[in-house]
């Protein structure tokens, strides 16, 4: 005689889910709407299952998709690594979440464009966080996190010399999270500059924790910060093969230059690190991980329960539409704030 258990187990594996899927890499058109695709029942110890309710487009998501990532999925691939919902079902070493919990979720594996996905990275989203935003937190808050407060050597506690920062392209969705988690740590930031390539951002990023912000579009910004600011001690850098030398020429002594972005090689003179007994270091999120996630994870749930700090959404489009929403990226992206895209109403 079957117990209810089984019986619950053995039709959910007959039920499909829908799912964004690719088969093939290439343009946005590549990903394809399956309605009967297999749902994921299985949860080993480390594992949390989630029913999706939103589910990000990052740059890099778009990346895997073309097939130009360094490190590339095997297909076929859901795609998506950032995502919201609520946990169904967690396997017995996860203890930070419980089921029938709202989380915000990131996804180094299968995607998170269905119905539901597996996942070993979840982190608690705090009431008044809708899950919109909870879908823009993963990749953008925990590179900024560590950018800050890992490669960027910041100690969130304080330190006895506070840190003058720039964010070099803060209206984007990483450097918008850089800019407020650094103005919820006074104790450690005395100063928050950013950059921002229009008017609009520049407005943006002041009313999101920055101290002062330029437009690196107009002629002159890189003396207006050196002369108002003296030198910035961290960097964050989102356009190395652009601005790295400007970054390294903004830097105070034993300055630091954090690279979160880059498209291409450029030339510098490494006599400008040594003159400012400076340095240069990359950030590239998936090295930590897994060492830091758990605290880290932690930290950015806490800084959302307790600022009115939020990712900036510019556009929701609906699962069948998620062809659009990296096209929309492709293409550059909105300048007003990241792209979703709404699974199911949860």
């Amino acid at each position: 005689m079957f117990t209810g258990a089984f019986l619950r187990r053995f039709l959910s594996t007959q039920q499909g889910m829908r799912a964004a899927v690719l088969s093939e890499f290439g343009g946005p058109e590549k990903i394809l709407i399956e309605h009967a695709h297999t749902r994921p029942t299985a949860v080993l110890d480390s594992q949390i299952l989630i029913k999706v309710a939103c589910s990000g487009v990052n740059p890099v998501d778009t990346y895997v998709r073309a097939g130009v990532y360094p490190i590339l999925p095997n297909l076929p691939y859901i795609v998506g690594r950032d995502g919201s919902g609520i946990v169904e079902e967690i396997g017995k070493h996860v203890h930070n979440v419980k089921k029938g919990d709202r989380v915000w979720v990131t996804n180094m594996g299968n995607g998170t464009a269905a119905d539901y996905c597996v996942v070993e990275k979840a982190g608690l989203l705090p009431d008044g966080v809708t899950f919109e935003e909870g879908t823009c937190i993963g990749i953008p808050y925990l590179t900024a996190y560590t950018a800050l407060f890992h490669n960027g050597s910041a100690d969130a506690r304080g330190e006895k010399r506070k840190k003058r920062l720039l964010v070099h392209g803060a209206s984007g969705a990483v450097g918008l999270a850089a800019i407020q988690l650094a103005a919820a740590h006074p104790q450690t930031f005395d100063i928050v500059v950013g950059t921002a390539g229009s008017e609009e951002g520049v407005k943006f990023v002041q009313e999101n924790g920055g101290n002062h912000c330029v437009n690196h579009r107009k002629d002159g910004y890189i003396q207006e910060l050196k002369d108002k600011f003296k030198g910035f001690d961290l960097v964050l850098e989102m356009n190395a093969h652009l601005n790295l030398n400007k970054s390294i020429d903004l830097l105070s002594m034993n300055g630091r230059v954090v690279v979160i972005g880059s498209r291409g090689q450029i030339d510098f003179d490494p006599r400008s690190l040594m003159k400012k007994d400076a340095s240069v270091i990359g950030c590239g999120l998936s090295n930590s991980l897994e060492g830091t996630f758990k605290e880290y994870s932690a930290a950015i749930t806490h800084f959302f329960a307790n600022t009115k700090f939020r990712p900036r959404i510019a556009q929701v489009y609906e699962l069948e539409d998620v062809s659009k929403a990296h096209a929309a990226v492709t293409a550059g992206g909105p300048t007003n704030g990241q792209v979703v895209v709404r699974v199911a109403k949860l």
